[in-house]
């Protein structure tokens, strides 16, 4: 199998005050090109101190970390990251804040041997793709005060695809929405991954979420972090929102729900 990430024995502390925490101990995880996989575990299992070191954010205290066969080594333009928070910027419109991360990045042209910006062509091209993608196409001159959440967090999502990262990493992203908005975007998400097949890794506190979204949801156990278990969810593609009404999808909800919640119980003893 061709993984882009390959994690080993990996162990991440904190120092502080009070001394040392450890958040994640002895985690092994592989994540296949073009997977999408969702983690789910207890608040302060260490779900997105895992997802901060794959994205170079943190250094691990021991072990490896590989994407594509290479340790991380701080950020980079091939690991696109989507926060809870849209960490837009306000004074740009949305054609601008997608195409923020394209006028920076360079690219390899073997006819012009050697690495160089977008054209500016490609740069509009590539941002009109991503925002008709997310059906915001209508609103490319708007600024972030005059959008709802969830097209914020469209404008978000389309920004990381445009910059076409191998590994995409989601901390949350739907956390803060209402639930109707958070429905239509865990949709929207779908089927931009079906067509784009993005390797995805996709933090959630919500089961449904998790299965919905994801081929594999690890579940984490409680402090400090190890991957409890890897649950295989056999439904197909595409899937909708009336998937999560089938038996098979609630008896794997059942068997998720149990191993996170038995895991709650022990973080607090």
């Amino acid at each position: 199998m061709d993984n882009i990430v390959e994690i080993r024995n990996l162990t991440k502390i904190y120092t502080g005050r009070k001394g040392e925490t450890i958040a994640l101990n002895g985690v092994d995880l592989d994540i296949a090109r073009n997977e999408f996989v969702t983690i789910v575990g207890p608040s302060g299992c260490g779900k997105s101190t895992l997802l901060n070191i794959l994205s170079g954010l943190l250094e691990p205290t021991s072990g490896t970390v590989l994407c594509n066969g290479k340790p991380i080594e701080g950020t980079s333009a091939d690991r696109g990251v989507v926060f809870q928070q849209y960490a837009l910027f306000p004074w740009l419109t949305v054609r601008k804040n997608i195409e923020y991360g394209l006028r920076r990045k360079k690219i390899e042209d073997s006819s012009r041997k050697g690495w160089h910006r977008m054209s500016e062509e490609d740069i509009r091209a590539t941002s009109a793709k991503y925002m008709e993608m997310v059906q915001l196409q209508d609103f490319a001159e708007s600024y972030p005060k005059e959008l709802s959440g969830g097209m914020k967090q469209r404008v978000a999502l389309a920004r990381a695809y445009a910059a076409n990262p191998e590994l995409l990493l989601l901390d949350e992203p739907f956390g803060a929405l209402d639930a109707q908005t958070r429905t239509q975007l865990q949709q929207d998400l779908l089927e931009i991954w079906e067509k784009e097949k993005k390797t995805c890794l996709f933090i959630t506190h919500d089961i449904e979420e998790a299965i919905i979204l994801g081929q594999r949801v690890i579940i984490m156990s409680a402090r400090p972090g190890r991957i409890k278990e890897i649950v295989d969810i056999d439904i197909p593609y595409p899937r909708d929102q009336r998937t999560k009404m089938s038996e098979r999808f609630n008896e794997i909800k059942n068997r998720i729900w149990s191993q996170v919640y038995e895991e709650y119980l022990e973080d607090r003893k």
